[in-house]
């Protein structure tokens, strides 16, 4: 880089001669020096404010008639510089820092309810596994159910979307509650919107949006998905530890008490796939209780073995 003395000489003439091609070059070389500073920028805008500031700064000082003040050009130069590099600091501080996530789980037979850094409020299932963020981000507030099932009363804040992600899926809202299971045992997952709208995406292709009693049902496997109406308030019944099922599938049954008592229902029966269960399992009653009340729906029997309860 060019002496100061020098580059204050270059400085005089680059301003009082505007054509000179050779001080235009030295004076655009003193830029170039200080591009490594540009890779704080954050876009073209910030660049050429950035360039701008420091080409006033340098010209109001040039104007000035007093010796002294030319002397100390290049001093006046760094403060700009730092300055500059000040204002890209705080605007760097001031976007979002890294995310801290919080990974909460529950166990057989457990419910845990949670209240997010937003005040929304999350009802888990028992065994379910959720990912939320100690504080959610500036642009958007972004969680996980990877495992399980869940109730969320989202906090409306039309700004910040709020997005759960359940495997393939993406739930976005702006206020609103509604319940998703995805249980690993189930082959497809659900989303029944309790309140509001809900808009369900799969590959950044929206499905479906949908509205208070709807609920859209996705293959994990294949990708197909179907909407019906349905009678939303069954589907969050599990809050309140009664499970309420209304022509439920063998499948979903066997889920309900593993997740309740631990256990494990099978079956020789041929064709007990095709049995349906309309009933309330309450949380409180015992396992026997539960279990002779649906082998009384189709006149079946049952056994232990171990944690495996046989339907024959």
């Amino acid at each position: 880089m060019e002496s100061i003395k020098q580059f204050r000489k270059s400085l005089k003439r680059f301003f009082t001669k505007s054509k000179d091609t050779k001080n235009q070059q030295i004076v655009n070389g003193w830029y170039k020096s200080y591009e490594a500073l540009e890779k704080y920028a954050f876009n073209d805008v910030d660049k050429n404010q950035v360039r701008e500031n420091l080409l006033q700064g340098i010209r109001g000082q040039m104007l000035q008639s007093n010796p002294h003040r030319l002397r100390w050009l290049s001093a006046a130069a760094v403060i700009l510089i730092m300055g500059s590099f000040g204002l890209w600091l705080v605007k760097s501080q001031s976007q979002d820092k890294p995310l801290t996530y919080v990974s909460s789980a529950t166990k057989t037979g457990m419910l845990k309810y949670l209240v997010l850094s937003d005040s929304s409020e999350v009802w888990l299932n028992a065994s379910s596994q959720f990912k939320y963020p100690t504080t959610f981000a500036k642009a958007s507030r972004t969680v996980y159910l990877p495992q399980g099932e869940a109730f969320f009363q989202v906090k409306r804040d039309v700004k910040r979307p709020f997005k759960v992600y359940v495997g393939k899926l993406e739930v976005r809202v702006l206020g609103t509650s509604f319940n998703i299971n995805n249980y690993s045992d189930f082959k497809t997952q659900t989303i029944v919107v309790n309140t509001g709208r809900v808009q369900v995406s799969a590959k950044n292709k929206v499905l479906a949006v949908l509205e208070k009693g709807k609920q859209l049902t996705y293959n994990k496997t294949t990708g197909v998905f179907d909407v019906k109406e349905v009678n939303q308030a069954l589907s969050f019944s599990w809050r309140d530890g009664n499970t309420v099922l209304q022509d439920a599938s063998f499948e979903t049954v066997a889920t309900v008490f593993k997740n309740l008592y631990g256990v494990e229902l099978k079956s020789n029966i041929q064709n007990i796939h095709q049995f349906s269960y309309t009933l309330t399992i309450q949380k409180q009653v015992s396992l026997e209780e539960n279990l002779s009340l649906i082998c009384k729906m189709h006149h079946i029997n049952y056994r232990k073995e171990g944690s495996v309860i046989l339907l024959y």
